[in-house]
């Protein structure tokens, strides 16, 4: 349905996409292209990282209109600030056991006053209770944050932000890859 609209607590950023489609009927993401506007940019504002990425940022309660334009094109998304509240982290997954060397994608989904959810995986602090075991950083490839296994043993792995935290337990084994097999894909049709 238009126009698009989305909920955001006070102090949240949320990934948004400008879309373009072509004449040719294939699409793509124009959000680093596009020009951001907000009608109440008191209340929310875009900001493009990287020329490719564009957040919208919640700042105060209110409600607004963002607006993308490209090539004289515009399309609109109407943005609700609230102030629900930060009540819980979860890290997921939940208790993985990785062997050693191996990487893992983590993220972390906060529950707000309300039953809202975000996903704050950028936006919260990452520690491992010990690096020398497991140790959490950027995911270069995916973007989001990763757990990587240097040594056998059991680590307390934190999100925080906001003043709550949601910790998940992260066990590396001392596994090591054997062998590997390549299967075909093999699609069954009608």
């Amino acid at each position: 349905t238009f126009p698009a609209t989305i909920r955001l607590p006070v102090g949240i950023y949320a990934n948004v996409d400008a879309t373009a489609l072509l004449s040719d009927g294939t699409t793509g993401s124009v959000s680093g292209e596009a020009t951001w506007t907000s009608s109440d940019p008191s209340i929310a504002r875009v900001q493009v990282y990287q020329q490719y990425y564009a957040y919208l940022e919640a700042l105060a309660p209110g409600t607004t209109t963002i607006t993308a334009t490209v090539m004289g094109l515009s399309a609109t998304l109407q943005v609700t600030v609230t102030n629900a509240s930060l009540v819980s982290l979860q890290v997921t997954p939940s208790t993985p056991t990785l062997a050693l060397g191996r990487t893992l994608n983590v993220s972390v989904t906060g529950l707000f006053s309300g039953l809202s959810t975000q996903n704050l995986t950028y936006q919260a602090s990452w520690s491992s209770s010990d690096p020398a075991i497991a140790e959490v950083g950027d995911d270069v490839v995916y973007g989001g944050k990763s757990v990587t296994a240097r040594s056998p043993g059991s680590i307390t792995l934190r999100a925080a932000y906001g003043g709550v935290s949601g910790t998940t337990q992260v066990t590396v084994t001392s596994a090591t890859l054997q062998t590997i097999q390549v299967t075909p894909f093999a699609p069954r049709l009608p």
